[in-house]
């Protein structure tokens, strides 16, 4: 019964304000110098979201499922429905780091980190 609207959209300000196209929303950073099992563990991880996503692009309809099983207080959103009707607005893209090196330096930037060198693979 909930009519949606966009208020505002955060990807065309973030282009905007630094001319790229993807702002990031979330980010795992794995230090070089951990060992491979974490490494394997996390790549296996990655490999699992990315598939997911792109499940969920081709039927938005199946994370309400999904936010079924966990609850949406549990993931602090309103429903699974709710999600799946912005689901293509979301902008939602698994990409490795060292592929979104400018969409990470510019995010960084503005809360005055600079240093990523440590977490980048080059």
């Amino acid at each position: 019964g909930l009519t949606l609207r966009v208020v505002s959209d955060l990807q065309a300000a973030w282009k905007e304000t630094t001319g790229l196209q993807n702002y990031p929303q979330a980010g795992l950073f794995i230090k070089k110098t951990a060992d491979k099992t974490i490494r394997s563990a996390v790549d296996e991880r990655f490999k699992q979201i990315g598939d997911y996503v792109a499940n969920i692009a081709k039927d938005p309809k199946g994370i309400v499922a999904s936010v079924d099983e966990i609850g949406a207080v549990n993931l602090g959103v309103a429903s699974g429905a709710i999600i799946a009707a912005a689901w293509n607005r979301m902008n939602i893209k698994i990409v490795k780091a060292k592929s979104a090196l400018g969409e990470i330096k510019a995010f960084m930037k503005l809360f005055g980190a600079t240093d990523i060198s440590e977490y980048i693979d080059k």
